[in-house]
């Protein structure tokens, strides 16, 4: 447990003293913003009810835990969005993850953003498919208010949230009005909305429009470059890529390619030297337009064959002598070989003379006797064919290398004997030679340039080079100054909502179309040798996966009623949200299927099998659909007695798709288990999630005393969730007993039920009508969401047990907290004023970290406790012409981490840095209204230097480098923004404004020891203007 440090509560306690003292100096007031009330009436009143989650008027001011609100209409004009306006709140921190307008997530006191509910009109949005909610989703603009929670969690909020809650209020639609507003930023900035609010039948209608849209293409100079180390390190990598690029050309070249492929044939004894000679001569010149000829007209193929016989007749052992049967049935052999002699040879012609003759004689003699002349001339022919076997056939082949024999002369002829002498040896490579039938197509594809894939994939590779190599001469040229890249993003966003005094019906859709930008780091963590990786970001494309699209469409409905009978007040609502969430690489380098979806089997190398054997890498789309249920109410027991209650159910389906995903599920074959060893992909993947969730909580506020100042307020919760993860993978089925024990861990189903009662007690002292002091504390018991517990369905999947026979799924954090404040109002000389001190504690443990377990998944484990305290501060001071509200918050602390970094690991843990979390953080805004048609206002945010790197504390020494801070910190900065609100009547508002006047935060850079830097991995947007037109009807 983490040692408290003592100045914090002498600090704390020093500060209720004053403000206690000072309470006899200042009358009573207003104070000018929605902290909680000091005082109370002296018995419960039930004030009309109106629904939109609005309670009576004793609930705003009885709520027992600390709370803010903020209300968006103060700040119309300019174009802050939820991100923004809750930066202005003590104890929450934003961090927009990937920039302005991109993943953006909030943590309050230190805790995680998955420690955070976030709800719209009382209903939860926390879906399935993220770990927390994207704050930058959800727009504002038909906002009333945004109620913020910390600590204390108000009885009617479901979910068992550690750091707070934020509750999001739609406008209730009231008398009739329409109003539209229109703006224009730096980087593309461009914003449109219209409101209008009607009368219908008992209530009223409002319908909201709203769009936005920016390029976000906003400079910033890329530190990387500033370090000698990395300059030389990017020359060297420049020269490297050239030779790359020359070397593809020359590979590429039509007489290399074909002198290659020739001479790679030949060395494997595939063709005979003399082929080879055919086409390349002594002086090493290529006929490339013969030899293609030569390849595509099937010469090559028949040239392999020839060749495979040669060889195996040369190493048989088969007699070479002349044998009358390889012929004397062949009697077109025969023919030809007796016409050439007839023609060649006048012994032979003489020979045949002799036999004309004779039959001659032979057909005078038996003219009468037919059988008989038959007879006689089949003597003749006999005869004539036994002397052209044996005298002239049988000496030429003897003799076969004379130069006037029949088979020196006649090839085929030769060809014809050869065949019938080793016709058995020809059988022993049959084999061989059908083989090279069987693979003739693509052995002309693989050697044709017009037909061969290696050709096109390093023709398709020198493109990509030659683009790389370009971006990074590019990148040398634009250190100084480059612009971001992939941060355009367009959301609209519609509201429908009819209400009246008992009955809400809502329905909302929210479509975000936007660009992932790319990490300067190019990695999850920094390290010192990597600052490198940064320097193609936003000039080339450095990632297999680049220019990532993500849309979301988001549909709410919901119907909600609520009564007043007697001492009882209650209500129920019914909720459905759908989303659908898709993501895209659109550059995909490497990628190993053309446009049609056919395979190009480039080969087996790594870059194919980031593609080949990995799902959701390419696209994936995630389904969620959410019921929710509630019924919620209080009780007025006596005069000095509340009871609260909230009964929540709610029941979640996702479904998972994306490239790759039906294949691993649906594909199976006998040989895929040999294949599947370590490609975990062929059957660990889930493809469906359920999730049920239920809430029951108990809340009583009791005054102590007659004079209502003494207010204690107990509650107790229980809460259950019942998660299941599908698989859908026939592998299972199919999964040999011999296989690994790896792959037995996961299973078709898993699933887990979780669920535990809390309490929370807050006491409250109202001092005078000025002064209140308020302390709470209890126990909490969070359940965790779908996605850290079974995941994403792929790349993070619930972790195996020690002996990989079970997935062991995280567990729920757990842990204590408390809060002490003081909450003040009054007058300060002739202003109103208001002051908030809070000091907070909390311990967490089994709290829940990322890790990479194998090569291609990660998981959520427990192996984290951490320990916070610190101070809130807000207050505010207005006068007639001008006001000043302020916040600040200090926040100190102690992350430890395990020894064994497993979900079932040992109780022994180290000190690490607690990552992207600031110690001092805070805000102050600046009004000037001299009138009613100007006004001038200015903030200052001050977020305090924060780290980057979860390493361990002690260890503070990085191999190859000085004077660094393992943490990695992003150093402290001041964010001012300015601007003049114009309203020339009652209907038009003119605004005119500058965020980030000093153009601050592009220029934030990480020190990483040697004089080096680099940027943060999402720089931020820096100066930016900005114009907004505003007519109310």
């Amino acid at each position: 447990m983490m040692n408290r440090k003592h100045y914090l509560h002498i600090l704390g306690t020093a500060v209720v003293a004053t403000l206690c003292s000072i309470t006899n100096n200042f009358s009573g007031g207003v104070g000018a913003a929605e902290a909680l009330s000091a005082s109370d009436a002296p018995e419960f009143e039930l004030a009309g009810i109106t629904v939109e989650a609005k309670r009576p008027d004793w609930e705003s001011k009885l709520s027992p835990g600390t709370v803010t609100v903020i209300r968006p209409e103060e700040y119309k004009g300019e174009q802050k969005d939820l991100p923004d306006l809750l930066k202005m709140v003590p104890g929450v921190h934003v961090r927009e993850v990937n920039g302005k307008g991109q993943y953006t997530v909030v943590t309050v006191r230190g805790s995680t953003a998955a420690q955070v509910g976030v709800f719209v009109d009382g209903v939860m949005t926390n879906l399935g498919g993220d770990a927390a909610v994207d704050i930058s989703t959800i727009p504002v603009k038909n906002v009333e208010r945004i109620e913020v929670y910390r600590g204390y969690i108000p009885a009617r909020f479901g979910g068992t949230f550690i750091g707070g809650v934020i509750n999001v209020v739609t406008k209730k639609p009231t008398k009739a009005n329409i109003s539209a507003e229109l703006g224009k930023a730096s980087f593309g900035g461009k914003s449109a909305s219209l409101e209008v609010v009607s009368p219908l039948a008992s209530g009223s209608l409002l319908v909201g429009l709203n769009y936005e849209a920016a390029k976000g293409d906003f400079p910033y100079k890329n530190y990387t470059y500033d370090s000698p180390r990395i300059r030389a390190d990017s020359e060297n990598d420049l020269v490297i890529q050239q030779k790359q690029v020359d070397s593809a050309k020359e590979i590429l070249n039509i007489d290399n390619w074909n002198k290659k492929e020739i001479n790679d044939l030949c060395n494997r004894n595939e063709i005979p030297d003399n082929v080879r000679k055919q086409y390349i001569d002594s002086n090493g010149q290529v006929n490339s337009e013969g030899w293609l000829d030569f390849v595509r007209n099937g010469g090559l193929i028949q040239a392999e064959i020839e060749y495979v016989k040669e060889k195996a007749r040369a190493e048989s052992t088969a007699s070479t002598s002349w044998d009358n049967k390889y012929v004397e049935g062949n009697k077109a052999f025969l023919k030809d070989a007796a016409n050439w002699y007839m023609k060649n040879n006048a012994n032979f012609a003489k020979r045949v003379a002799r036999y004309h003759r004779s039959v001659e004689k032979l057909g005078k003699k038996y003219k009468d006797d037919p059988t008989t002349l038959a007879a006689k001339i089949k003597v003749q022919d006999e005869s004539l064919k036994g002397d052209l076997l044996n005298l002239y056939l049988k000496s030429d082949w003897d003799n076969a290398n004379g130069p006037d024999g029949y088979f020196k002369n006649n090839p085929e002829a030769k060809s014809q004997v050869d065949n019938k002498i080793y016709e058995e040896v020809d059988k022993k490579a049959a084999a061989e030679i059908d083989h090279i039938k069987d693979i003739a197509d693509e052995t002309k594809k693989n050697i044709d340039p017009e037909t061969s894939l290696y050709y096109k994939q390093i023709k398709d590779n020198l493109a990509l080079n030659e683009k790389q190599l370009e971006g990074m001469k590019r990148a040398k040229e634009q250190q100084d100054e480059r612009h971001r890249k992939y941060n355009d993003r367009k959301n609209i966003s519609s509201l429908i909502k009819w209400q009246n005094d008992n009955w809400m019906v809502k329905a909302s859709y929210n479509h975000i179309d936007r660009h992932l930008p790319d990490s300067l780091w190019n990695d999850k963590a920094l390290a010192f040798t990597g600052a490198k990786l940064g320097i193609g970001a936003d000039v080339y494309d450095t990632l297999l996966a680049d220019s990532k699209k993500q849309k979301l469409d988001t549909t709410d409905l919901m119907i909600q009623n609520r009564q007043q009978n007697g001492r009882l007040e209650w209500g129920w609502f019914a909720d459905y949200q759908h989303q659908k969430k898709k993501y895209i690489a659109e550059n995909k380098l490497y990628y190993p299927w053309d446009a049609s979806g056919k395979e190009l089997h480039y080969g087996n190398d790594a870059y194919a099998n980031f593609w080949l054997y990995s799902v959701l890498r390419a696209w994936s789309e995630y389904t969620s659909n959410k019921y929710n249920m509630q019924i919620d109410g209080s009780y007025k027991l006596s005069d000095r007695q509340m009871l609260e209650f909230q009964a929540n159910y709610s029941y979640e389906k996702l479904k998972i798709d994306g490239s790759n995903m039906n294949a691993v599920l649906n594909k199976w074959g006998p040989d895929d288990w040999n294949a599947a060893q370590g490609l975990w992909v062929n059957w660990q993947v889930r493809n469906r999630y359920e999730q049920k969730i239920i809430n029951l909580q108990v809340q009583d506020t009791i005054t102590l005393d007659k004079k209502a100042t003494w207010f204690l307020t107990p509650s107790w919760r229980f809460n259950s969730s019942t998660i299941v993860g599908h698989s859908d993978s026939i592998n299972f089925a199919h999964m040999p007993n011999h296989f690994s024990q790896v792959a037995k861990w996961f299973h078709p189903r898993d699933s887990q039920r979780d669920r535990k009662g809390t309490w929370q007690l807050a006491l409250k002292k109202n001092v005078n009508d000025n002064l209140t002091f308020r302390m709470t504390g209890g126990t909490y018991y969070r359940l965790l969401n779908m996605y850290e517990i079974a995941g994403d369905g792929a790349g993070i999947l619930p972790m195996p047990t020690q002996d990989w026979s079970k997935a062991e799924f995280p567990r729920p954090e757990y842990g204590k907290q408390y809060d002490f404040s003081t909450l003040w109002n009054g007058k300060l000389g002739k202003s109103d004023a208001y002051a908030t001190l809070t000091y907070f504690w909390r311990d967490t443990n089994r709290m829940l970290t990322l890790r990479r377990v194998a090569k291609d998944f990660w998981c959520y484990s427990n192996d984290l406790s951490g320990r916070v305290h610190g101070i809130e501060l807000q207050g505010g001071v207005k006068w007639k012409k001008f006001s000043i509200d302020f916040e600040g918050t200090l926040t100190k602390i102690n992350r430890l981490e395990k020894v064994t970094k497993r979900a079932f690991g040992d109780d022994q843990f180290f000190a690490t840095y607690a990552t992207y979390q600031p110690e001092w953080e805070g805000n102050v805004r600046f009004s000037w209204f001299p009138n009613s048609k100007f006004t001038w206002f200015g903030e200052a945010h001050y977020t305090g230097s924060y780290y980057t790197a979860a390493d361990e504390k002690e260890a503070k020494a990085v191999p190859g480098s000085k004077d660094v801070d393992p943490g990695y910190p992003v150093p402290c900065a001041t964010i001012i923004n300015t601007g003049i609100k114009l309203k020339p009547n009652s209907n038009w508002q003119i605004t005119f404004g500058v965020n980030d006047l000093f153009n601050k935060n592009p220029t934030l850079k990480i020190p990483l020891g040697n004089g080096e830097y680099c940027n943060p991995a999402y720089p931020l947007q820096g100066r930016t203007y900005y114009a907004s037109v505003r007519y109310e009807f």
